[in-house]
């Protein structure tokens, strides 16, 4: 099967960038690979579908999702980059061959309070988020469809998840504007967490997640960029699987599926 070509397309609403984009990705795919971005710049590669395997480190993701515009790569452009569609995972979400370990970042949750990521997120279920309150349109419906995955989970789980959601506009996203955002949601639990752009950043990059610092446009709109995948941890304190624009039956499925790891 040949790889997609690659394309995208973006919206103005109120002076924001939004779009989607194909990516083109180095090694054998079965299958389009279909990642959704908020703003000009694409994140990591996301699948949709039973099974799909990723076997790659968060720097070779985001470098494929960094050149997806240019055209298709190739094994010796990208070699860190294997996509598996055997239908051999776990997930309908995209499954991670190495699973992401927790950023050693410290940030500042939606009451104030100092929260480091790596020893605060306790919850067996961790399900991790990069947006901002002011996105138009794809931050909220991918939340949406978050909170729409959680209600269709058992209540025990739905009991052990928690939602963690790091904006990506720290300029204008203080904890109080974060939690009255995120209270729209109602989430079984969740925290907001801000901080310097750069740790941001960082905790991105950790995750294999591209974020780009917010900026005023000469129109005077204001453009922020960020990958819209959602990341789940599980009770082993790593993150096999990540989400980008899956149905909300099959979120939750993969959400039980992750309750239930080890």
């Amino acid at each position: 099967m040949t790889a997609p070509t690659a394309h995208a397309s973006t919206v103005r609403v109120d002076g924001h960038m939004c779009g989607q984009v194909a990516v083109p990705v180095a090694g054998p795919v079965a299958g389009p690979v279909a990642g959704r971005v908020a703003g000009p710049v694409a994140g990591p590669v996301a699948g949709r579908g039973g099974g799909r395997t990723v076997r790659t480190g968060a720097a070779a993701l985001l470098l494929a999702a960094l050149t997806a515009c240019s055209g298709p790569a190739s094994d010796e452009e990208h070699p860190g980059v294997v996509i598996r569609g055997d239908d051999a995972g776990a997930y309908f979400g995209t499954d991670l061959d190495n699973p992401y370990e927790k950023p050693d970042v410290a940030l500042t949750d939606s009451a104030g309070k100092d929260f480091d990521f790596a020893s605060d997120t306790t919850a067996p279920v961790t399900l991790v988020f990069f947006g901002y309150t002011n996105c138009p349109d794809v931050c909220f419906t991918e939340l949406s469809d978050l909170a729409l995955a959680l209600r269709h989970v058992e209540p025990d789980v739905r009991a052990a998840a928690e939602v963690v959601f790091i904006t990506t506009d720290p300029a204008r996203d203080t904890p109080d504007v974060m939690a009255d955002y995120l209270d729209r949601f109602g989430f079984p639990a969740y925290v907001g967490l801000t901080g310097p752009i750069e740790t941001i950043i960082e905790a991105g990059n950790g995750l294999g997640i591209a974020v780009a610092e917010g900026k005023k446009l000469p129109d005077g709109g204001y453009e922020v960029a960020h990958g819209t995948q959602v990341v789940g941890f599980g009770p082993g304190g790593t993150a096999p699987v990540f989400w980008n624009d899956v149905a909300h039956e099959d979120m939750a499925h993969d959400i039980e599926q992750l309750a239930a790891s080890s």
